[in-house]
């Protein structure tokens, strides 16, 4: 049977305890050559990051199986008494007649459910360590003064980023003893990873070359060299990636960008790039460890979590996510309206070879309906694990029946195509008694977004569609709109920010939506449908979100230039009038130089998020919203 100890325990509570220190020291310059005609400019930065992060999960009330399971055997704790029952007092028992086969009263026995829980119960402890660095060398210059067209700007740079990470999961989830809480992985690793870039901007056509319609022509090109070195320190197994084989032509990810000003109101720009993804050392390394994540099996048409679990595996034949990206666009600056500018772009992103975790994972091996060879899960209770890779199902010989367990690992799957278009403007007016007030906003729209998560399965339009997992690559809600609108007011270093957040509406994930008068449902194409009548499909709309945010900081500046005292002349031909000492500022000012003081508040009108009844889990989109509704803070900040 399905029991929560809510009764005896309270809520399951996670509490989180985390410390963030970074450090940041640098050095910058700029050289500038006169007369020279190879360089006219050199500038170089140079830097060390280092950040340590160290964050400590308490978990609450939940309990251990094997205490817990002894307790019923020994008649302490009475998983039947029901939910409105007293948690300790005396229960009826019951025998089955050898003669009759009938379910006979057999007496009654004492049960505390409350001490049994509380003597089973744990207070969970997982620790997460991460420690960081980062140091790089860049240059830029400006190369070929003398040239037609002014001459171009070049970059280049290298970098090392170190970053290690060590999870220690609490010792009962560890043991896999636990009723509720997923375990935290075991894991020590360490990625390094180096990379090198360069840059080169090259203007074709200036503006003092007077070409008709053709005031402006730039052509950059960029290319990058990344090397991932992964590591496993328990283990002492390792494992690299590059992006040499990324473009055969470049040995690297190229971005090659043109930029073209008919007028001077108007700039057209374009850009085509090539990324790559790295996987990460927690799906190369971390060992098979159980989790409870929610899948939906079609087979029988219902949403839950694996009774035994997913049994979640590395995956060290991973191979980097590649993704080509495509833009075109235009922006407006018109000279009737100083301060105004306006920005139209079109982008596309292709990205295959996707990197899923072993969660996601577990919902394509259902999908496509692989079966596990060896019938058990990987350390499912009582098996040792398995080899394979699949699902695990209370009758193997039955592909309907009820599902059991999951082996799954991380793994490449599938393709992923968004398109779309952004449009921001922004508005300056500057005053001289009032300051400055800045008007912009912004709107995204989508055209596609669309995933298919292996050559077996379709290609699924998730567009203005909520799914929380029915299929494979499911992001939750994409809506179709998205936008903001933001005011802002500097005035004598205080600034007044107030931005409105706009989610547009969606349809609800139908396939998981019950009907109400309680007719029988069929499924058609994944969406439910009235039996009674087939013609009738059920369907519900996501309400759009706007929410307000607001901010409010002060800033101490240093003057630009801080006068020296003067002194007045004490004499009969001094014609001026006297002059006192300037007064110093004090030590209190100096130190109040550089430091920025900010309140705020997140939703203002504190707007609970709309209600999304295909997230069963949550009842609402996750991916989109926060339940955290109205937040407060404060922050401090010093520039030194």
């Amino acid at each position: 049977i399905s029991y929560r100890t809510v009764n005896e325990l309270g809520l399951r509570r996670s509490f989180f305890d985390s410390d963030y220190y970074r450090y940041v020291v640098g050095i910058n310059g700029d050289f500038p050559f006169k007369d020279n005609g190879f360089i006219s400019r050199l500038g170089y930065d140079t830097g060390f990051v280092y950040e340590r992060y160290d964050n400590l999960r308490i978990d609450t009330g939940d309990a251990q199986f094997t205490p817990l399971f002894a307790s019923i055997q020994a008649g302490d704790f009475n998983p039947f008494i029901g939910v409105g029952a007293p948690l300790a007092g005396t229960a009826n028992i019951y025998t089955t007649d050898p003669v009759t086969g009938l379910s006979v009263p057999a007496g009654t026995q004492h049960y505390d459910n409350r001490a049994a829980a509380l003597a089973a119960s744990y207070l969970g402890h997982s620790e997460f360590y991460e420690r960081d660095y980062l140091y790089d060398a860049k240059i830029n210059a400006h190369l070929f003064p003398n040239l037609w067209d002014g001459g171009w700007d070049f970059a280049a740079g290298y970098e090392h980023r170190n970053i290690h990470q060590h999870s220690v999961p609490d010792p009962v989830q560890a043991a896999g003893d636990q009723l509720g809480f997923n375990q935290a992985p075991l894991f020590k690793q360490t990625q390094e990873v180096d990379s090198f870039f360069t840059e080169l901007n090259v203007p074709i056509i200036t503006s003092t070359m007077n070409v008709p319609f053709a005031r402006s022509l730039d052509f950059s090109i960029a290319w990058r060299y990344e090397k991932f070195k992964d590591r496993d320190d328990f283990l002492k197994v390792h494992s690299s990636f590059d992006n040499a084989n990324q473009a055969e032509n470049f040995g690297g990810t190229p971005r090659v960008s043109l930029r073209y000003q008919p007028v001077p109101d108007v700039t057209l720009r374009a850009s085509w790039g090539q990324s790559f993804l790295s996987p990460n050392p927690q799906l190369l390394f971390t060992p098979v460890f159980e989790n409870f994540p929610v899948v939906f099996d079609p087979a029988r048409a219902n949403t839950l979590q694996p009774p035994q679990g997913v049994w979640e595996a590395p995956n060290q034949a991973l191979k980097p996510e590649k993704t080509d990206s495509y833009s075109a666009g235009l922006v407006y600056t018109p000279k009737w309206l100083p301060g105004f500018t306006m920005t139209v772009d079109w982008y596309q992103l292709y990205t295959k070879d996707l990197i899923l975790s072993g969660a996601a994972d577990a919902q394509v091996l259902l999908s496509e309906g692989i079966i596990d060879p060896d019938g058990f899960g990987n350390g499912s209770p009582g098996t040792g694990g398995g080899p394979g890779l699949g699902i695990t199902r209370v009758d193997p010989a039955d592909p309907n029946s009820a599902l059991l367990a999951i082996d799954s690992q991380a793994t490449n799957a599938g393709k992923r195509l968004v398109q779309g278009l952004d449009v921001t403007a922004v508005y300056e007016i500057p005053t001289e008694r009032w300051g400055k007030f800045t008007f912009s906003g912004g709107w995204n729209h989508f055209f596609t977004w669309k995933a298919a998560a292996s050559d077996l399965l379709p290609s699924i339009d998730f567009l203005g569609n909520y799914n929380n997992g029915t299929v494979p690559l499911a992001p939750g809600g994409i809506p179709f709109n998205k936008g903001f609108l933001r005011g802002e007011w500097e005035w004598r270093h205080f600034d007044f920010v107030a931005t409105g957040n706009y989610i547009g509406d969606y349809n609800d994930n139908a396939a998981l939506i019950k009907q109400e008068d309680g007719v029988n449902q069929g499924i058609v194409a994944g969406r439910p449908i009235n039996v009674i009548n087939p013609n009738f499909i059920f369907s519900r709309r996501v309400t759009s979100y706007i929410t307000l945010d607001m901010q409010l900081s002060y800033e101490w500046v240093k003057p630009a230039v801080e006068a020296p005292p003067t002194y007045a002349k004490d004499s009969k031909d001094n014609k001026n009038a006297p002059v006192t000492e300037a007064a110093a500022p004090s030590i209190w000012m100096r130190m109040l130089w550089g430091t920025k003081l900010t309140v705020g508040v997140n939703d203002a009108f504190d707007r609970q998020p709309p209600s999304v009844l295909g997230a069963f889990n949550d009842n609402y989109d996750t991916a989109n919203y926060s339940i955290r509704n109205r937040f407060w803070y404060v922050s401090m900040s010093k520039k030194f």
